[in-house]
């Protein structure tokens, strides 16, 4: 639902559209010519810069315009240097500066919980990471078991660490494999990794999941669904053509589908009825989930009627954290 309606996170909702712009005017520029292609490429440079200082998850746009570039285009590495050096160097100036303000503004971030080893060290975060992923992934297989937040606490063990690891290895293992051998199939795959990569890898994030990591990032994913069921439909809707019965039952499980999802994402709305529906839900997935607690107790504490489960829900956080 949160994918759909925008209803949290409208910073990465943003970037997405600024990211994408930037990639749609890049591939219109591979089809002009002249001045008409310089103009794009501008156009391309701009909405990097616009999705960038929306949220810092732009930064990966450059990487995944050159890979469409060079696996999908199928420009040659010479061609792509002799004819667009002061596109990509604009972008190499771009991260320079990037890391420079990053560094300049460590405080800021560290307040937030971000780049903090204090708060969250390096290899938790690095370890707990594939458990996320693999979460991210179901949710887009079938959206059952939402969360406004996961709470998921830190990875350990052989269970939470290694066979996450090992599955995430396996995806990388075939992203390398398809660009390889089929380098758009690689493109998609590689970009969903690449728009993760800033906050689903090694940088700490105090917060080890949320599920607006994966606005942008559901994008490479369907495409890369839709490129291979949608061809094995067409030929399986074309021998059915010959028997009415298997028609109407390829014809029937798009409706099918609709009629499942459907009732799902309705109950899912329900839960952002009020600031209390959707931090109870939080704290159904997860009844460890402290900021749930607060904020359920935020809400209500001054409700005469609901100050007792207010207080005992501050005292839950209190004694788990205190200096929460």
């Amino acid at each position: 639902t949160q994918s759909v309606t925008y209803l949290y996170q409208r910073f990465e909702a943003l970037m997405g559209m600024f990211f994408l712009a930037a990639v749609c005017c890049f591939i219109r520029a591979l089809r002009e010519s002249g001045s008409q292609r310089t103009v794009w490429l501008l156009a391309s440079c701009a909405c990097v810069l616009l999705s960038i200082g929306t949220k810092e998850v732009g930064a990966m746009a450059p990487f995944v315009i050159l890979w469409y570039d060079r696996a999908v285009a199928g420009v040659a590495w010479k061609t792509i240097v002799r004819q667009r050096w002061w596109y990509y160097l604009f972008f190499m100036a771009i991260w320079v500066g990037g890391i420079g303000f990053l560094y300049a503004r460590r405080l800021h971030y560290a307040q937030g919980g971000i780049f903090d080893p204090s708060q969250m060290g390096v290899w938790d975060y690095a370890c707990s990471q594939p458990g996320a992923v693999l979460l991210y992934l179901r949710l887009f297989c079938w959206p059952q078991g939402q969360s406004l937040d996961h709470a998921l606490p830190v990875a350990s063990g052989l269970y939470e660490v290694a066979l996450p690891a090992v599955a995430i290895a396996a995806l990388l293992a075939a992203t390398g494999w398809l660009a390889w051998y089929r380098p758009p199939l690689g493109f998609l795959l590689g970009s969903f990794f690449l728009i993760l990569a800033p906050t689903s890898s090694f940088a700490p994030i105090i917060d080890i999941a949320y599920e607006h990591r994966m606005y942008l990032a559901i994008a490479p994913l369907s495409v890369l669904v839709a490129v291979i069921i949608v061809p094995w439909l067409l030929q399986l809707t074309t021998a059915a053509r010959s028997s009415r019965g298997q028609f109407r039952a390829v014809m029937v499980s798009p409706v099918l589908a609709c009629l499942l999802l459907g009732p799902v994402t309705a109950a899912r709305n329900e839960v952002y009825r009020s600031r209390v529906t959707v931090w109870e839900d939080a704290l159904t997935k997860n009844p460890d989930n402290q900021r749930a607690m607060f904020n359920i107790a935020w809400n209500i504490e001054e409700n005469p009627a609901d100050q007792q489960r207010a207080i005992d829900l501050h005292r839950r956080v209190v004694s788990r954290t205190p200096t929460f």
